[in-house]
């Protein structure tokens, strides 16, 4: 198996609001470009806040992969759309 080289990481953080309620969800994102490959855009969501006590719970931890960077934030806002959240 061929191992590519990763030309870009970072961490950040990435907040989600909940329409119906005032609750608010921590992400850390760690997002990570590689050289080559089918899907080099990868970004894995892990949980670092406090949980909901109202609204639903969405997974702790996510992973995306995509062939662009324009492909990512569309589907991170359908995932968090799906839980009753969108991206704060």
């Amino acid at each position: 198996m061929v191992r590519y080289k990763a030309i870009y990481k970072e961490k950040k953080e990435l907040y989600l609001k909940f329409e119906k309620a005032p609750e608010v969800l921590e992400y850390q994102t760690k997002i990570t470009i590689k050289d080559k490959g089918k899907n080099p855009i990868k970004i894995e969501l892990d949980f670092i806040g406090i949980e909901p006590l109202v609204a639903p719970m969405p997974p702790k931890q996510y992973k995306i992969s995509s062939e662009s960077i324009s492909d990512v934030f569309p589907a991170i806002n359908r995932w968090a759309k799906k839980y009753g959240y969108r991206i704060y």
